[in-house]
């Protein structure tokens, strides 16, 4: 088995006990759902901050800021949750 999330799940036990296939399939669909929605707020949030502070937008175009700078303070500013 890989390293992966899902086959972490499917190597899953607590004694005797694992994840059933019901489980797992819906343990993927949420993690995927998840992580699509997340990612989807975050860049709306972002696309939104940025017309609404369009300095901000120039100091991130000019290079006076990281990505990892601006993702962590749009994250701060308006978490996508």
């Amino acid at each position: 088995m890989g390293e992966d999330l899902l086959s972490k799940l499917i190597q899953a036990r607590v004694g005797e006990d694992q994840l059933s296939d019901s489980e797992l399939s819906i343990a993927c669909a949420m993690t995927f759902v998840a992580g699509h929605e997340t990612s989807k707020g975050l860049l709306t949030n972002a696309v939104l901050a940025f017309i609404n502070h369009p300095k901000q937008w120039q100091i991130l175009r000019e290079g006076r800021a990281t990505s990892k700078q601006v993702i962590d303070e749009i994250l701060r500013f308006d978490p996508p949750l």
